[in-house]
């Protein structure tokens, strides 16, 4: 079977569109954007080319985009995405990696050529894929230009899911259930770190129910004993331990939509602070999720948050949730608005946040996430693994 494009040319557009009308009141001319997801999400791009220079132009009087990146990496261009032949701008292999020369050279090249050298610019100034050198050719080869911080304005337009997007975001909630079974069954096992991340892996990639899963933008994350009173940390040869607790974060991915979840498990008898903090988070996620509905702004949800926080003496400072969907190394958040105090985003319906509900004391720490899709009924959540601890004695 051939490669499908997973939306048809129609969704394409209407995206599209939603970013040129962001454009206009911006007062930016051309776009350029080097985010994988954002050239996911315009033009369809799916490939590991991100890693050299590549950037995709979105000019206001132009019907389509142009893509300009490796010579090599055309061919994938042709099998992902519906740009025209004429719009692949493929920079030769000469200027790959060389102190002399940058592929920027002929992207401003480029742009004089059309005549857009003295316009208004608007680039993603704290990207991950777009670098000081970069930049730095861009100004020396553009000296009329404006050009302008766009401030992740096609992040922002993504915000929003689509209801062909929110189908990936529930098949992807699928394989993040059929994932974190599989590693609380193996922690309950008593599997080494590495043997359950190994297992998550797997069936992150066969998926459940007929819908296999892409690779995550961060690797699962298996915390255990010591390393789960802090965040972010990967797995280790460390067999699991008799009295301890293990924090698994993990996504499932469909069509490079995420939906990460973490769930804490106890291993041998503990004291009781851990079931407390996770008594506060599961009452605290389920009011807050209640209360995500469009009109509702994203400060006010983390107020509802922190009152059952406060009323349990207890507090986080760090924003509980961020928008999540399409994304690539090195992580899965969309960068943009946070369920954090003062944050006045209003929320819409086709949102969709991960929940990061963790608390972390100075020696407890307890995990119970949840990815969400804001409804008309509230955050309806998308992977169906029960909010709770989970036990070993």
């Amino acid at each position: 079977m051939s490669y499908e494009i997973p939306f048809d040319a129609s969704e394409y557009e209407a995206r599209l569109r939603k970013v040129k009308q962001r454009m206009e009141v911006a007062g930016i001319d051309l776009l350029l954007s080097s985010d994988p997801a954002n050239l996911n999400y315009l033009a369809g791009l799916d490939a590991m080319s991100f890693y050299v220079p590549q950037i995709l132009l979105v000019h206001k009087d132009e019907a389509a985009p142009f893509w300009l990146g490796r010579q090599m990496d055309t061919s994938a261009l042709r099998i992902t995405t519906r740009l025209p032949e004429a719009n692949l701008l493929p920079y030769p292999e000469t200027m790959l990696h060389q102190q002399h020369v940058h592929p920027f050279q002929a992207l401003c090249e480029h742009i004089q050529s059309r005549g857009w050298g003295s316009q208004t610019i608007g680039v993603e100034m704290d990207v991950d894929y777009y670098t000081a050198r970069c930049h730095q050719n861009l100004i020396a080869g553009l000296p009329n230009a404006k050009i302008i911080d766009n401030r992740r304005l096609v992040n922002w337009v993504r915000l929003v899911k689509s209801p062909a997007e929110l189908r990936y975001m529930r098949e992807a909630g699928k394989v993040t259930t059929a994932a974190m079974q599989e590693g609380i069954d193996n922690l309950l096992a008593g599997k080494k770190a590495y043997e359950v991340a190994a297992d998550v892996l797997r069936t992150s990639v066969m998926g459940t129910d007929g819908l296999y899963g892409d690779s995550p933008a961060a690797f699962p994350f298996v915390m255990v004993g010591e390393n789960a009173h802090a965040c972010h940390l990967y797995w280790t040869d460390r067999e699991m331990p008799k009295n301890e607790m293990v924090v698994l974060e993990l996504a499932g991915v469909r069509k490079r939509y995420h939906s990460p979840l973490a769930r804490t498990v106890l291993l041998g008898k503990l004291s009781d602070e851990p079931r407390r903090l996770a008594d506060v988070i599961i009452e605290g996620v389920g009011r807050a999720l209640e209360a995500a509905k469009p009109g509702v702004t994203c400060g006010e949800v983390e107020n509802i948050w922190q009152n059952v926080l406060r009323k349990n003496n207890l507090s986080k400072e760090s924003r509980v949730g961020y928008p999540v969907g399409i994304a690539y190394p090195p992580d899965w958040g969309e960068k943009t608005t946070n369920i954090q105090n003062g944050d006045k985003t209003v929320l819409e319906s086709g949102m969709c946040f991960h929940f990061q509900s963790g608390l972390w004391l100075e020696k407890q720490g307890v995990a119970l996430s949840e990815t969400f899709a804001v409804t008309e009924n509230g955050g309806q959540r998308l992977a169906q693994v029960p909010h709770r601890l989970f036990y070993r004695d």
